[in-house]
């Protein structure tokens, strides 16, 4: 009887202690909560954006799609840019953080909400080795009655 119980404790102590390693190991590699604004790539062309197709551009929809390539293994995680604090903060939907690693198929997709206006973003791949790319691009949100407006001062001169 005592034996059955020490092997249980024994198990239950081993678990714990995977459970905790695995904790903070996966912590230890999470991307950074925070990015200065002056961020820079340590290894150009880790990661490439590939939708918005422009780092420039402008858009009606108010959630925008965001898909990259990378590397097998690569981390990659989108920033928003607050103007407040002059930091780029990880992008969250739905209080997911906008950030995977990327498998076999070498992409990454996700979506982030627009704020009316400006958007600046970084999208950042950190390989296993800690090299990074960053990728800045800016996507403004435009109401739909400006777009209206536009289609139709269009129509009344051509």
């Amino acid at each position: 009887m005592k034996i059955k119980r020490l092997r249980k404790f024994i198990c239950a102590i081993f678990v714990v202690c995977l459970m905790v390693s695995v904790l903070f190991s996966a912590t230890a590699f999470a991307a950074p909560e925070t990015l200065p604004g002056d961020t820079y790539s340590t290894k150009p062309g880790l990661v490439f954006l590939r939708a918005p197709q422009y780092v420039v551009s402008t858009t009606t929809n108010e959630r925008l799609a965001i898909a990259a390539t990378a590397p097998q293994g690569t981390t990659v995680t989108v920033y928003r840019y607050d103007a407040a604090s002059g930091l780029y903060h990880k992008a969250y939907l739905n209080d997911a953080p906008v950030e995977a690693v990327v498998g076999s198929t070498m992409l990454f997709a996700g979506q982030v909400d627009l704020a009316s206006g400006a958007n600046k973003f970084i999208i950042r791949g950190e390989a296993v080795d800690g090299s990074a790319t960053v990728v800045h691009f800016d996507v403004s949100l435009l109401s739909k009655d400006f777009m209206e407006r536009i289609k139709s001062i269009i129509e009344l001169n051509f």
